[in-house]
């Protein structure tokens, strides 16, 4: 299953690195690609919408799950 996310707060590679780490962390998470120029993050597997959005926030960004 792939779900997508608007990732605000961005401002560089490493911004994008640090998101990807954070999503990577989450449980059920088999790849995520994060894109500057988007402002989201696209996530496939098994997991839960509300711990990843958790997870970014404390990553220092904020996540919205897009429909």
């Amino acid at each position: 299953m792939q779900t997508k996310y608007k990732i605000s707060g961005m401002t560089c590679k490493h911004c994008v690195m640090r998101v990807e780490k954070a999503i990577n962390s989450i449980d059920g998470v088999d790849k995520v690609k994060v894109s500057l120029a988007k402002g989201m993050a696209k996530v496939k597997g098994e997991h839960s919408s509300q711990e990843l959005i958790e997870a970014v926030q404390a990553a220092g960004y904020k996540a919205e799950k897009i429909d």
